[in-house]
């Protein structure tokens, strides 16, 4: 029961998601702040590449912290120290995770375009 509810609680954040594919807003550069793409510089480009090579190695480290902690309920592991070490190493590395996103974001605002403002909600 505690692993369908966990799929049901993912399905619910991939549905959310999904909900901004739809926004065209969202796919452009004004929206983030960067500069139009004729007059983007090669070290924009390097900076751009760190900062997806940090957040691929973030979502990596998120999924193999999410696959060791759910690897005790998949099979037997044997009895609760042992599935509390797996409960440790995917807080530990759920919180890499984290810590490598922000430094990916930290690092994408200082790649972008400091004139460029990001698009607000005028509501």
């Amino acid at each position: 029961m505690r692993l369908a509810s966990w799929a049901l609680a993912s399905l619910l954040f991939a549905i959310t998601g999904a909900s901004f594919y739809p926004f065209a807003r969202f796919w452009k550069n004004e929206f983030w702040g960067l500069p139009p793409a004729h007059s983007i510089t090669a070290e924009q480009l390097r900076g751009f590449g760190k900062v997806y090579a940090v957040f691929g190695i973030a979502f990596i480290v998120a999924f193999v912290g999410v696959l060791i902690g759910l690897l005790p309920k998949l099979i037997y592991v044997g009895d609760s120290p042992v599935q509390a070490v797996f409960l440790g190493a995917d807080l530990v590395l759920l919180a890499v995770a984290v810590i490598l996103a922000v430094r990916g974001w930290k690092l994408f605002q200082a790649t972008r375009r400091a004139d460029v403002e990001p698009l607000t909600s005028r509501g």
